[in-house]
This record gives C-alpha cells, structure tokens and sequence, in this order.
C-alpha cells in the first residue's frame, strides 16, 4: 500500500469520526438538565421551550440558582430540593427544544448573558430581570447530545458569544464557575474573566 492510500484512508476515518460526534462533543459535559416540568406545570422528560427546570451540576450535586451578588455573575450554587426547578428554557420558536439549538436561560427571575463589558471579578456573566427575554439573552446551548433535549443525560452549558462552556471550579473571591478553557488544575486560572 501507498503512502498516499494510507493518508487518504486516515483522511476518512478522520473525517467519518468527526462527522458522528454530536455538537460540542468536546467540551465537558458538566451538567445535568433533570425535574422538569413543561409550561403547562406538567412533570416531563422531553423539554420543549418554557420548560422549568433543575439545572445540577455533577461535580457538585447542586444546581446553579439566582443569588444576588454586586459585582459579579448573579447565581451560585445551592441545594436542588431547596430551590427547585430555577431554570426556564425558552427557544426562539415553539415547540422542542433540541441539543444544540440556541436558547436564553432564566434562573429565577433573571435572564442570563455574556456581559458586555467585564464585570469587576468572576465569570463575566450578565443579567436582567425580565418576564420576556431580549434577542441578547439567546446566548446559550446544551451540547453534547443529539435530537431533542431530555432530561437526566449529561451536557455541557455552551455560551455562544465566549464559543466556550460554564464549569465548576474553585474561585477564592467569586462564584465557584469558569469558563473551560481557564481551568488549571480545577481551579478558576484567572481573578476577573472577559
């Protein structure tokens, strides 16, 4: 065989596993979307848009919850039996909600986005109270799965205007996320993120 048949059979297999391998397939699936209930109050294992949620970190085993803080991202970590269900998912359109799709991610009563400019320390996570989310808000995906979003399966909290994933990670002064590839050693690398 060929130098030349070797590289172009490696091409396609190379290729072939790529083209399987569902979105975001490599960044850490560090959650866990679970409890859900539909819009309608309903409990369901399908999530369509409006669906509440518990959204449980398995690092940790709490779910990311609103929490007020000045000066940095407004959510923390807390027991998922103590404050259930404080995420709703809402699409663009009715209907499903599948992997990949980008959606905005309200936790209590605020919608969360990037922020635009840095906050003074943390993950640089913006948000605002609002009963109906800004064109801006639709910042997120759940990656690392395919078809429709379910519950109990892992995936990670893909924001698209950093192209990065939320984790758990140690911070001294902030809440204890970080974007994934500021991870050293399962501490947040740096003070203040952009």
């Amino acid at each position: 065989m060929s130098n030349k048949t070797i590289r172009s059979a490696v091409c396609c297999v190379v290729f072939l596993v790529s083209a399987a391998a569902p979105a975001g397939f490599d960044e850490p699936a560090d959650w866990v979307v679970e409890n859900c209930v539909a819009a309608t109050g309903t409990a369901t294992t399908s999530i369509a848009t409006g669906a509440r949620c518990d959204l449980k970190n398995r690092k940790t085993g709490k779910c990311l919850v609103h929490e007020t803080h000045t000066g940095q991202v407004d959510w923390n970590f807390a027991s998922c039996t103590v404050k259930p269900r404080q995420m709703t998912i809402t699409a663009k359109e009715p209907g499903a909600v599948f992997c990949g799709e980008t959606v905005a991610i309200k936790l209590a009563n605020e919608y969360f986005r990037k922020c635009l400019d840095p906050q003074s320390i943390g993950i640089n996570v913006c948000s605002e109270a609002t009963n109906v989310p800004h064109p801006r808000h639709f910042d997120w995906q759940f990656q690392g799965c395919t078809g429709q979003l379910a519950s109990g399966r892992p995936v990670s909290l893909y924001n698209v205007s950093r192209k990065d994933s939320i984790v758990y990670a140690s911070r001294s002064r902030a809440v204890d996320t970080c974007w994934s590839d500021k991870i050293k050693l399962g501490q947040c690398s740096t003070v203040r993120d952009k």
